[in-house]
């Protein structure tokens, strides 16, 4: 065993008067003195470090507190929206219901080109116009392009314009004029244009084909009674009108689909019943896109359209007292935010696709 005298590294030094007394060793004092100073320098910061580790601990035990209340918040609120987003349904209406319209791509293109009755014709000679002077000019082959058409000319005039008519069995032009010399030419301020009833299928195309001609600028030439005309007509805008119509009439005969012109002088947006029948003689089902605007508050509540919803649109369109067309018009797109306002949802070029059944008598 190590002796206490020793452990304390003291001397025991005798006294005048004869006493002992126990001193320690100054380098025993100094060793213990740093001892205690080195420990108390290790001991602060070991407890400032542990204060700091507790403080840090505390502040990030907080920060995950925190984090777990606004990760419970934003749970709360993804709940309480999907409680408010209805499921998604599907919507089938009827085109008779009152507050849906619908247009599909070829029906705007008949609408937008004003081909809604039969026979074609168009013109912008107002109709209340009157003409002082009338001139029979004759008969006369006029060439148009290639073709040689024997026309009946007939010219009106008053102090502000002269016109001129030209007509055979199978259709009716007018144009305004003027006279330069011996020469009649075309002004292109008015025209007027019409096909004649009493045409078959075959011929309705070829009359369609001769005013494609005229309004795309191919001159009519003709010579009559020592007078020379050449009319150049450019019309964009009936071009294009003249044009579907072409190309409906040229459609329906490829597709086997015979028209009986005299059928069609009553029936309401004829070119565009005309084309569905052409298409449902080759297939029951073809890809377009449509227009639509459904008002909700006109609509019972189980029939409500919301956000995600699809949608299908039937339409039955009476042709003759024979038969009628059905269309389904399925939305392929669902319906966006954007396209709900006001309780009403409008839509602008939606994909769709449309199956088509012909039905048997005029409004089943």
């Amino acid at each position: 065993m190590v002796s206490e005298a020793s452990e304390k590294e003291c001397t025991v030094e005798t006294t005048n008067n004869g006493t002992k007394e126990e001193q320690f060793s100054l380098l025993s004092s100094s060793n213990t003195i740093k001892e205690e100073i080195l420990k108390k320098e290790i001991e602060e910061p070991i407890e400032e470090s542990i204060k700091e580790d507790l403080i840090e601990e505390n502040l990030i035990g907080q920060e995950e507190e925190s984090d777990e209340e606004e990760a419970t918040e934003e749970e709360k609120l993804i709940e309480e929206k999907k409680e408010d987003v209805l499921e998604a349904k599907m919507i089938e209406l009827n085109s008779e219901n009152e507050g849906v319209f619908l247009e599909t791509a070829p029906e705007i293109r008949c609408s937008s080109s004003k081909l809604f009755k039969f026979p074609l014709k168009s013109g912008n000679l107002p109709e209340d116009i009157k003409f002082d002077n009338s001139v029979v000019i004759g008969h006369t082959t006029v060439e148009i392009g290639e073709l040689s058409i024997p026309c009946y000319l007939h010219s009106f005039s008053n102090d502000k314009l002269t016109y001129l008519e030209i007509k055979n069995r199978e259709f009716k032009l007018g144009f305004s004029v003027v006279l330069k010399d011996d020469t009649i030419e075309a002004t292109n301020e008015y025209f007027f244009y019409e096909m004649s009833k009493g045409l078959n299928h075959i011929r309705g195309i070829e009359v369609l084909k001769i005013l494609d001609k005229i309004f795309s600028g191919v001159p009519l030439i003709f010579n009559v009674k020592l007078l020379f005309g050449k009319l150049e007509i450019e019309n964009w805008v009936e071009l294009v009108k003249i044009k579907t119509a072409l190309e409906i009439f040229t459609l329906a005969r490829e597709n086997q689909f015979k028209i009986q012109m005299n059928k069609l002088l009553d029936v309401d947006n004829v070119f565009y019943k005309v084309n569905l029948i052409a298409l449902l003689n080759k297939t029951s089902k073809f890809n377009t896109w449509c227009n639509f605007k459904i008002d909700n508050d006109k609509l019972s509540k189980d029939k409500n359209l919301n956000v995600s919803d699809s949608l299908k649109i039937k339409r039955i369109l009476p042709f003759n007292n024979k038969f009628s067309i059905e269309e389904t018009i399925e939305i392929l797109e669902p319906i966006g935010s954007w396209e709900l306002r006001d309780n009403k949802v409008v839509s602008r070029k939606k994909k769709c696709v449309i199956a088509l059944r012909k039905l048997r008598g005029g409004s089943c």
